[in-house]
């Protein structure tokens, strides 16, 4: 049985990476990791392939883990990921809550379990589908907090290396700062909606020039006090 860092290179890394950081979206960032990270895992002929997997992320607020994207799974298998406190907060009373979700990144570490067969009775949904092997691993946001875990399930047992957890953090990290980006990346978009909403909204007249002095972009309250549009007042001293 070969570990799983058998059947990944540096390229099968970059191409991981480079599906995650393809989109802003969240759910397309995750669909990409996850789809890439399972075919990137299944190239290798040497070991059992990848077949299956999920990624859960924090709920916030006390909601724990919420399942965020599934690839490969039975529903049933899917839902259970999320509902295994031990499994996402190694290194945190079980239980679940705050004190589990969102457990410090630089405590988290992967978790290899390379024969399902009597391992974690929470587990027992996935064995009874003909799951065998697990392997889960933090993605970190940056900062420290585990923003969520991919998990990733095998039909036959494999052995577990040294190399397996240290390929795994790679990948977490990866994915996990496409994660980071693409809600950076939303929230700035929310946020300069909001404030556009605002300038427009005001009685004031407001407008902004650039070096040379020429109007960029002006309010309604401008084009009502001076009584031109906006496409005549752009690009105006």
């Amino acid at each position: 049985m070969s570990g799983i860092s058998s059947r990944i290179d540096a390229l099968a890394l970059d191409d991981i990476a480079a599906a995650a950081h393809r989109s802003f979206d969240v759910p397309e960032v995750l669909g990409s990791a996850l789809r890439t990270a399972l075919e990137a895992l299944s190239r290798g002929a040497a070991a059992p392939p990848i077949e299956g997997g999920a990624i859960c992320l924090c709920g916030g607020h006390g909601r724990g883990w919420q399942l965020a994207a599934a690839l490969g799974l039975e529903p049933a298998v899917s839902a259970s990921l999320a509902e295994i406190p031990g499994l996402f907060s190694l290194d945190q009373p079980a239980g679940g809550g705050e004190d589990s979700a969102g457990a410090a990144a630089d405590g988290a570490r992967p978790l290899i379990v390379p024969d399902l067969e009597g391992q974690m009775p929470a587990l027992a949904a996935a064995v009874s589908h003909g799951w065998r092997a697990l392997a889960s691993l933090p993605l970190p946001d940056g900062g420290r907090k585990t923003a969520g875990w991919m998990t990733l399930l095998s039909c036959t047992p494999h052995c577990s290396t040294t190399g397996d957890t240290v390929l795994l953090s790679r990948v977490g990290r990866s994915v996990g700062h496409a994660i980071e980006s693409a809600r950076q990346f939303q929230e700035i978009q929310r946020l300069r909606g909001f404030n556009e909403n605002v300038v427009q909204g005001v009685a004031e007249a407001i407008w902004i020039e650039d070096g040379g002095g020429r109007i960029q972009f002006a309010n309604p309250a401008l084009e009502a006090l001076l009584g031109y549009g906006t496409s005549e007042l752009i690009g105006r001293h």
